[in-house]
């Protein structure tokens, strides 16, 4: 069964994508912030502001890509199809 993926509704995949990108920021940012605090001489690791601002930065950028990718993939799809994904019923 051959569905195709004609339109993405622009702001569930900005949310989503905000979403993701402040979790993928955490998962990152708190390993390094943790190692540089360990590390780096005099207290030149990265402060507690970053490593609140990063997410919250990284989210608002991934609303905006999010929003944009979603809409330049509905004006493609109108224009040459949308992706065409293969279903098949689960067991």
């Amino acid at each position: 069964m051959i569905h195709e993926i004609t339109k993405v509704d622009s702001l569930s995949a900005a949310k989503m994508s905000a979403l993701l990108s402040a979790a993928m920021t955490l998962i990152f940012i708190i390993p390094f912030a943790l190692i540089s605090l360990l590390t780096s001489p005099n207290d030149m690791g990265f402060s507690f502001g970053f490593i609140l601002l990063m997410p919250i930065l990284y989210a608002f950028l991934g609303y905006l890509f999010g929003l944009f990718g979603a809409a330049v993939y509905n004006f493609v799809a109108r224009q040459f199809g949308g992706l065409k994904l293969t279903l098949s019923q689960a067991n």
